[in-house]
């Protein structure tokens, strides 16, 4: 069995880097030009550097194979209980390093984003390995929606997923805490240097950033969502197909026409407003699908991440059902409009 490693980058952030490149010039201008004051203001990015420095996962590596994931952590998740890849909203598009969370059935596997592969190769090795699976889990109302489209159009043209029981949401708030962090270290620092150097006003900013850097540090803290275990609810699901689309999703049950929308936005931060939804907060990023008269947002519950849901939504959306199976007629007794998403019984 072969397994490809990867492995943490070896090299410094570029926050670290810029801010050590910073933190010298301001020491090595002082120096020179005899003005200690110039020096002194170093603090501040020599402690934003010394954060990113501390926070980077130097160690870590991750092996996968055709049967699972072995990590540094030495845990070994199989493929068989692998829910979902989670990544950044439209980060696997892009080159740029971007952290990736992979949901297993009772723990998440979380792989920093520097690493000695592009993410984008690591997040395509691991989506690849989501297991299929059926439909016995979802709804009733939205399997028997699936199943019209399937005996009408095949079951290549039908997709599905269904909600997962393990919620590994991205830590909402992790931009803000290295730089609260920092600031709060250049305070502590900083005090007792104005102190010594006797600046009443160095001792001052000393102070305000030792308790802004507090506040940011709490905000941050409070904001960020980790990997969060809760069962999520029996039968969510989502259905897409030639026709339409159905959802099922806590109090949500119902389909939609294609017709009936007029609007897919992806990704979007939920916002106040009247919004057929669920009361708890499930993430910031929605996935939003306007009709006459109300917004339906998707949150991040599924066995299957936004993206995908949202790809496979824009495949079908405005597209005319071509020739199935059954000739691509509409399957009888279901006519455009007569199924609106509701709230469930």
């Amino acid at each position: 069995m072969t397994a490809t490693l990867y492995r943490a980058s070896s090299r410094p952030g570029i926050w670290a880097v810029l801010n050590l490149a910073i933190a010298g010039a301001l020491v090595i201008g002082g120096v020179a030009s005899g003005l200690r004051d110039m020096a002194v203001w170093a603090v501040l990015p020599g402690a934003l550097a010394v954060v990113a420095l501390l926070r980077q996962r130097w160690r870590f590596w991750v092996a996968i194979d055709d049967e699972g994931v072995t990590s540094s952590s030495g845990i070994r998740s199989s493929f068989a209980d692998l829910q979902v890849v989670l990544a950044r909203p439209a980060a696997g598009r892009s080159t740029r390093p971007f952290p990736i969370h992979a949901v297993f059935r009772d723990h998440v596997l979380s792989i920093p984003a520097r690493l000695d592969a592009p993410s984008q190769q690591v997040y395509e090795a691991l989506a690849a390995r989501v297991p299929r699976h059926s439909s016995s889990a979802i709804a009733d109302v939205v399997r028997e929606f699936r199943d019209e489209q399937v005996a009408t159009f095949g079951a290549d043209r039908v997709w599905h997923c269904r909600g997962r029981s393990h919620l590994g949401w991205f830590r909402e708030g992790e931009a803000g805490l290295p730089f609260g962090l920092g600031l709060m270290l250049a305070g502590a620092v900083a005090v007792p240097l104005g102190l010594v150097l006797k600046r009443s006003d160095f001792g001052g900013w000393a102070c305000l950033g030792l308790f802004s850097g507090l506040v940011i540090t709490l905000v941050s803290l409070a904001a960020r969502q980790g990997p969060k275990r809760r069962k999520s609810w029996d039968g969510n699901g989502i259905v897409v197909g030639p026709l339409g689309m159905a959802v099922a999703q806590a109090d949500l049950l119902g389909q939609l026409d294609w017709d009936e929308i007029q609007q897919v936005k992806y990704p979007a931060r939920r916002r106040r407003g009247f919004r057929l939804e669920h009361g708890e907060e499930y993430g910031s990023t929605v996935l939003e699908i306007r009709v006459a008269g109300a917004v339906i947002q998707l949150f991040d519950v599924y066995d299957r991440a936004l993206d995908v849901i949202h790809e496979r939504i824009m495949a079908n959306w405005k597209h005319t059902p071509q020739d199935g199976p059954a000739g691509g007629e509409r399957p009888a007794g279901r006519e455009p409009g007569t199924g609106p998403v509701t709230g469930r019984p």
